[in-house]
């Protein structure tokens, strides 16, 4: 399988792995909500794995209008985990984050 984003937590009391998966419209029946049944299976599967699905619709993402409420929505889907992306900067242009690259 492919997952979206993986997140991973190591600490001296252990480690801990989150995938997410951000759900569009091919991973939910007609009605638009009901997760079909290869997601129900892909996260099935991977929480057989070891891992804790958070699943993110399409849907409740585009609803959040800044940054900030997206944040905040990761932050209480993944239960308070501290996100430090590498690489990442959201205020810089490409062109900005290329010329910082080595």
């Amino acid at each position: 399988y492919s997952i979206d984003v993986l997140v991973r937590r190591r600490s001296a009391a252990g480690s801990a792995e989150w995938a997410v998966e951000v759900g569009g419209k091919t991973h939910f029946l007609a009605d638009g909500r009901t997760p079909s049944g290869s997601t129900l299976l892909k996260r099935k599967q991977l929480g057989l794995l070891g891992y804790t699905v958070v699943p993110v619709p399409l849907w409740e993402w585009d609803a959040l209008r800044s940054e900030n409420a997206k944040r905040n929505y990761l932050d209480d889907k993944l239960g308070g985990v501290q996100l430090q992306v590498q690489g990442y900067q959201p205020h810089q242009n490409q062109q900005q984050q290329q010329q910082q690259q080595p």
